[in-house]
């Protein structure tokens, strides 16, 4: 037995026990007066950047149809921090792995949750995969009303289940399903990430020491991406060199995986683009914002990019791009067996120039 297949039965067993202490209930969909609630819970314990990211349009269009609510979410620490550029979201609680194994530390999170008193607590797992720290949190939250999606295990967990559409749309539109089961019509959706003043001002001082500015058209590149999502470096090389070439401020991005990539990248290519440090969350948004275009992999950066509203052109190579996609006029997508002719083309057309004039 597997590795994954142990922990696949450690967590069937684990849902069992806990079960055997939850006494199921239903309500009834019809008689929830959702215009009584007044403190609203989301719940999204994830470690992946972009799927965090990816729950922000339904945070703001939840906010359109409760505007008055005071809205929490529960998420954990390792990207908590983006959570404070949404201005939609009132208040943050974080618990992280190891709280789990902190009774004392959890606990007390646990009794500030309930102190706040919630009406309502949805839980955001994606409506595919069953994430046991996402329903046990939404239900230790108190919340009289409990949502998420409709799985054999949530079953005691939560009290009001909506029924799953399997239909192959964007995973916007699909957390989207948990409002409208709600609340009739769901409002449009979208990204309203701020960058303060501060971080705005640091950043560009942060540019200008590296000869950025504010005139520059300035191109971001983040080089990461898991597995057969990472484009190849030596392809990213030969599209910095084909920028700068044509005088194009080139700033590279990477996150821990990818520092051992940046020597071939920098003997591979010239010496006029610009190493990012790696830079902490706020920080990186905005450099990222300041940024006139983006190139990017699949990533949980270029979801950042796509929600701060720069345009991008993202690269899926081994993505469904019809659920994770950059949605949006400003971004464009090349998708599938990706060669340096066909991210070219494109970046032609994101640029505003005629085919002949980058060679």
């Amino acid at each position: 037995m597997g590795l994954k297949q142990i922990e696949k039965s450690g967590k069937n067993l684990l849902i069992r026990l806990v079960g055997l202490f939850i006494k199921p209930e239903k309500l009834d969909r019809g008689k929830v007066d959702v215009s009584k609630v007044k403190k609203i819970l989301l719940v999204r314990q994830d470690r992946r950047l972009g799927n965090l990211i990816l729950t922000l349009p339904v945070v703001s269009a939840i906010r359109k149809k409760f505007p008055q609510s005071h809205m929490g979410y529960l998420a954990d620490g390792k990207f908590a921090e983006v959570l404070a550029m949404c201005p939609e979201i009132d208040e943050v609680f974080v618990i992280t792995k190891s709280s789990f194994w902190n009774p004392f530390q959890f606990l007390s999170i646990i009794k500030k949750i309930r102190k706040t008193g919630f009406d309502m607590t949805v839980d955001l797992s994606d409506e595919n995969n069953f994430s046991l720290s996402n329903a046990f949190l939404t239900y230790l939250s108190q919340a009289p009303i409990r949502v998420g999606y409709e799985k054999a295990q949530n079953k005691g967990f939560l009290n009001l289940e909506v029924p799953i559409i399997h239909k192959e749309r964007h995973v916007i539109e699909r957390h989207l399903d948990l409002l409208r089961f709600l609340a009739g019509e769901a409002p449009t959706p979208e990204f309203n990430l701020k960058i303060d003043s501060q971080n705005k001002s640091w950043a560009e001082n942060y540019l200008a020491k590296q000869n950025v500015s504010g005139n520059d058209f300035l191109i971001g590149i983040h080089i990461g991406g898991r597995g057969k999502k990472r484009w190849g470096i030596e392809n990213f090389a030969e599209i910095i060199n084909w920028l700068t070439k044509e005088n194009y401020k080139v700033i590279i991005f990477w996150g821990k995986e990818e520092e051992k990539f940046l020597p071939d990248l920098i003997k591979k290519s010239n010496d006029k683009i610009i190493i990012s440090d790696l830079l902490a969350m706020q920080k990186l948004a905005a450099v990222i914002k300041r940024c006139n275009l983006f190139i990017s992999s699949d990533t949980g950066p270029m979801h950042l990019v796509v929600a701060l509203k720069v345009p991008t052109l993202a690269i899926f190579t081994d993505s469904d791009v019809k659920k994770y996609g950059a949605k949006g006029e400003l971004h464009r997508i090349v998708s599938g067996d990706v060669s340096l002719e066909k991210v070219k083309t494109t970046l032609k057309e994101m640029l505003g120039v005629s085919q002949p004039v980058l060679k």
